[in-house]
């Protein structure tokens, strides 16, 4: 009875295993060796309404006689197939479903070689996944092609541009005090030839450096603004105020981009500038020195602070920050802001135990307002921080003044006619301009004609009645 048992087993294994036989014949069979693919394309750029050949070539290493061979062929967004040439044979077709061309080589020998391309229009701008699957229904091999790429709406070199945003004519290093407030602007260009859409421009903020007023932004050292279209040959410019809040070199970084544009010219799409803060060297002492009284020539309020080097040393020059001012009232002469409180600038040598009077300019209700002296803070400052030296003539746009007359206090008066934005006075004590100033601030242009006063310290380091001589250029910011 055993040995009958163990028979009946034997021949039912048996039976077992030629059915799974017969099943494994009637399926898909794993060959020794596979399909080989290779999928090329007529271009490497793509861009909407642009025909692209794309040449699909399959080599049958099975080492099986297959009677049929699938290639799909599928695009992730929308594709317009335009036609197909089969260079196998005359009996194999195509269809498309979508954005899927489906191609059957039938039949394919060992080591047989098909190939067909196809024409075909990307129809959206944006990433493009090109998938390419080779199979058949005798083996279980496969193969797989893949292309990522990108499609492009238009060609356009864009560029970015940073610079800090003071009188033009100034050749500051960019040297500030830490919580200066700093205004840059972004300037963003199309050099074309095509009209870009989706412009984004980004600047990048060092840690240290924060913006002012605070911005929102997609991170804490990142601003974008949105562009949107930018045609061949435009621009754009964008300004932000920021602040280093302590010591240091800070590097800011501009970037201009279009996800849907073809930029030929990378290397132009981003800017770097550095910004230098440093602290104040010490503290002086100031003091009014006068009563507010208006001046009759130009409707300003005005009061003269004495500015004392009561230190052991000489000082290379001077801020007078003001603090605490009424709301309707504003520092007519500043030259800039530091954690929101005006002050003016001496941009020369403060002898040891000596003083410089600043006349102070307030713009405002014609009428005196308390000013304490608890109110003025006197700082030394770095040298670096103030360079007033203008650049040579011949970058310069000259204004011509058709009126220029000393007043009977001593100021001289020049006047001319308006015919931009901004302008900026140079003053020498030479006709050849040889050790040439700046005067600050820049000349505001608020009129028709414009008229502007040398009055001495802070506006130029001297008087005109202290001086030996003065002449003027008037220069017209960009």
């Amino acid at each position: 009875m055993k040995f009958f048992a163990h028979v009946r087993f034997s021949l039912w294994l048996a039976l077992l295993l030629a059915f799974g036989a017969v099943r494994a014949e009637a399926g898909n069979l794993l060959s020794r060796g596979g399909f080989n693919l290779t999928v090329a394309n007529s271009t490497n750029l793509y861009f909407v309404g642009n025909l692209v050949t794309t040449t699909i070539t399959v080599s049958n290493g099975t080492g099986l006689y297959l009677n049929n061979v699938y290639v799909t062929n599928t695009f992730s967004a929308t594709v317009l197939y335009t036609s197909f040439t089969n260079f196998f044979t005359a009996t194999n077709t195509f269809t498309t479903n979508g954005n899927t061309l489906n191609v059957i080589f039938s039949p394919m020998t060992n080591n047989q070689v098909a190939q067909a391309s196809f024409n075909w229009i990307p129809l959206f701008a944006g990433p493009l996944l090109n998938t390419t699957f080779v199979y058949s229904d005798t083996v279980t091999n496969t193969a797989t092609a893949v292309n990522l790429s990108r499609v492009y709406s238009a060609t356009a070199d864009l560029g970015a541009g940073l610079a800090l945003v003071t009188p033009f004519y100034v050749t500051n290093d960019f040297w500030v005090i830490t919580n200066d407030w700093v205004t840059y602007q972004v300037t963003v260009t199309n050099a074309g030839p095509g009209s870009a859409s989706g412009v984004l421009v980004t600047n990048f903020l060092p840690t240290g450096v924060t913006l002012v007023p605070p911005a929102s932004t997609t991170t804490s050292n990142e601003l974008i603004y949105s562009v949107g279209n930018l045609a061949g040959g435009a621009a754009a410019s964008y300004q932000f105020t920021l602040q280093a809040t302590n010591p240091g070199s800070f590097v800011l970084n501009a970037q201009v981009g279009a996800p849907t544009v073809y930029d030929p010219n990378g290397p132009n799409n981003q800017t770097n500038l550095v910004l230098f803060a440093t602290n104040y060297l010490a503290m002086l002492k100031p003091g009014t020195n006068t009563v507010q009284t208006v001046n009759l020539q130009n409707g300003l309020q005005e009061q003269v602070v004495r500015v004392t080097n009561n230190l052991v040393a000489d000082e290379p020059a001077v801020r007078l920050v003001v603090t605490g001012l009424p709301s309707q009232i504003q520092l007519f002469n500043a030259s800039g802001t530091n954690g929101g409180q005006p002050f003016v600038v001496y941009p020369d040598i403060l002898a040891a135990n000596r003083y410089v009077g600043l006349r102070l300019q307030y713009y405002g209700p014609r009428q005196p307002f308390i000013l304490t002296n608890g109110q003025l803070h006197a700082y030394a400052v770095p040298a670096s921080v103030l360079q007033y030296t203008p650049p040579p003539v011949q970058s310069t746009t000259n204004v011509g003044y058709y009126r220029m007359q000393q007043l009977a206090n001593g100021d001289m008066l020049l006047e001319f006619t308006n015919l931009g934005s901004s302008y900026t006075v140079v003053y020498s004590d030479n006709a050849l301009f040889l050790n040439a100033r700046i005067a600050t601030p820049v000349v505001r242009s608020e009129a028709n004609r414009i008229q502007w006063l040398d009055y001495g310290p802070p506006e130029t380091i001297s008087a005109p009645t202290n001086a030996s001589a003065r002449y003027y250029k008037v220069l017209l910011n960009p």
